[in-house]
């Protein structure tokens, strides 16, 4: 989570009510009959660059999904729904028909511009996904500080397995990989290469 206020919504029906769809906020979704959903629950600009990294790592062969602030300046809490409150209706509908989601998040840098933090219930397509950043020279860590994604209402978590794996980018990070087109590619093949070795059924959640 980039920032620390708390969020000003605790779900979408309070934000639909204030917010302007088209003005102050956007959603897409685009359902390729995947088995895994990559999502961007804080994209545009509540946390910068998530959106064109989710979007890079579904390419053409999985289901996509952001919700998206459009307008630049705004407090990041604004538009942040906290992620095991998100229910945005057509993103909670594409999580939950398929077997997992891969959530794409950002964090301040902090003292840590450079790692990303590895989260959520699926602890073996984590590890994959770690290995595959790894190996693509990206460096992974496990998420803490309330950031580990293990809430089985976090929507990253919403698939018929119940389990799926949240990235937190740093935001040095995402701006390196927003402006350099071949580090991005390298990054989201990493992540495609982890799901598409993950045979079908595969689950093993952490304890």
């Amino acid at each position: 989570m980039e920032g620390s206020l708390a969020d000003r919504y605790l779900n979408f029906a309070a934000l639909a009510s204030s917010e302007r769809r088209g003005e102050d906020y956007d959603f897409r979704v685009v359902n390729r009959d995947s088995d895994v959903a990559i999502i961007a629950p804080h994209g545009g600009f509540i946390e910068p660059g998530t959106t064109q990294i989710a979007e890079a790592i579904a390419g053409h062969s999985y289901s996509f999904y952001s919700f998206e602030g459009l307008r630049t300046g705004r407090p990041h809490g604004d538009l942040h729904i906290t992620s095991h409150r998100f229910d945005e209706p057509q993103g909670v509908g594409l999580v939950c028909g398929c077997r997992s989601a891969v959530a794409i998040h950002g964090r301040a840098d902090a003292a840590d511009p450079e790692q990303v933090w590895m989260g959520g219930r699926n602890a073996k397509l984590g590890a994959r996904v770690a290995k595959a950043l790894g190996d693509a020279g990206f460096v992974t860590v496990g998420a803490s500080n309330g950031l580990s994604a293990q809430d089985r209402a976090n929507i990253c978590n919403r698939g018929t397995q119940g389990a799926g794996v949240q990235l937190e980018l740093p935001r040095s990070l995402r701006n390196r990989l927003i402006a350099d087109a071949e580090l991005l590619d390298r990054f989201s093949r990493a992540v495609r290469v982890a799901l598409e070795a993950e045979p079908d059924g595969e689950l093993e959640l952490h304890s």
